[in-house]
C-alpha cells in the first residue's frame, strides 16, 4: 500500500501516514474516493464511489457529499452491526 497524505488544515504541514499504521486486524476499510480505491485496491473491502466536491468548485458540493456518505453510513451500519 502506498502511504496516505493528510493536510489537516491549510497552515498545518501535510503529514504523511501509512495504511499499516492505523489499519488494525478486523478493520473494515470502505472508500468512497476513486483515486483511494485504486491506491488501496487489496485493503479496502467495499468501494462506495461519490462525486468529488472539489472538482465542482462549489460549497455546497461538500455538504452534498456529506449528506449522501451520512445517508449511506446509515443504511448500511445496522446490516454491519447485524452479522457482527
Amino acid at each position: 500500500m502506498r502511504p496516505a497524505r493528510i493536510r489537516p488544515s491549510s497552515d498545518s504541514k501535510e503529514t504523511v501516514i501509512s495504511p499499516s499504521e492505523v489499519r488494525q486486524h478486523g478493520d473494515l476499510v470502505i472508500t468512497v474516493c476513486d483515486l483511494a480505491h485504486e491506491e488501496l485496491a487489496e485493503a479496502a473491502a467495499v468501494h462506495s464511489s461519490i462525486p468529488d466536491p472539489v472538482s465542482a468548485r462549489d460549497p455546497g458540493s461538500f455538504d452534498s457529499a456529506l449528506a449522501e456518505l451520512a445517508g449511506r453510513v446509515a443504511r448500511f451500519a445496522p446490516r454491519l452491526a447485524a452479522v457482527s
